[in-house]
């Protein structure tokens, strides 16, 4: 069975962990929607790998069956999480070089060297207790981090443990700007990548050991078309 970076049942424990000055810092970066995600235990992987396999990623639809074509866009993210939908595209910063790696991980992830791109790391800072409040410092540490360990375990996790990517971090550099950037945007493409992958896996008839993406968002949303769809049809009769 494929097996996925995404670790939902501990990011509902983290969240349900936040006090309510985190959940306002949480607000202010447009993630808000994050902070009502459910007490989900697993992913489906199965089903995950079978929704890419009938994903048209150029078109960014989902054949059901032959009568069936669904359409996915960045705004059906926003439905399902509840972030950002306007804004600048993250891609349109490039990749981020050395010397802004360096600075989001001295600036905000600080640690040993070898474990500031570790998704534990950003978890930390997350969870630390701040008992006399949260400086600005304090704050702008905790919105990276949050960003980092969301992407990282649930909105687009890769294929290495505990690893955290690195190619949205020029969109990091100002904490106070992270909700003017057009993070559903950057959940699907990335996701359609994802996809593009297990398709050429399973072309070449090579089983799937790993996914990437968001495969969550594909379940819930491709079961809220297919009911909608429903709905239609049977008004249309």
């Amino acid at each position: 069975m494929a097996s996925s970076r995404s670790s939902i049942r501990q990011l509902h424990d983290v969240l349900s962990s936040f006090d309510a000055q985190k959940r306002e810092v949480v607000r202010s970066i447009g993630f808000e929607g994050i902070l009502l995600f459910p007490a989900l235990k697993q992913i489906n992987r199965r089903f995950a790998v079978w929704l890419m396999s009938k994903i048209d990623p150029v078109t960014q639809t989902i054949a059901i069956d032959s009568s069936k074509q669904l359409y996915f866009s960045k705004k059906d993210i926003d439905r399902v999480f509840g972030i950002p939908c306007n804004g600048r595209s993250v891609f349109s910063l490039g990749t981020p070089s050395k010397q802004t790696i360096s600075s989001v991980t001295a600036i905000f992830l600080p640690g040993r060297a070898k474990e500031n791109r570790s998704v534990k790391v950003a978890q930390d800072i997350m969870e630390k207790q701040h008992p006399d409040g949260m400086s600005q410092k304090d704050a702008d540490a905790f919105r990276v981090a949050f960003v980092i360990y969301i992407m990282s375990t649930l909105l687009c996790p890769g294929s290495k443990h505990d690893y955290v990517s690195v190619d949205y971090w020029n969109a990091l550099t100002e904490p106070s700007v992270i909700k003017d950037y057009d993070w559903s945007e950057y959940v699907l493409k990335r996701l359609m990548q994802a996809v593009v992958k297990v398709k050429i896996k399973l072309a070449s008839s090579n089983k799937v050991t790993n996914i990437n993406g968001c495969s969550i968002f594909l379940q819930v949303c491709t079961k809220i078309k297919v009911a909608n769809y429903s709905i239609h049809y049977q008004k249309a009769e």
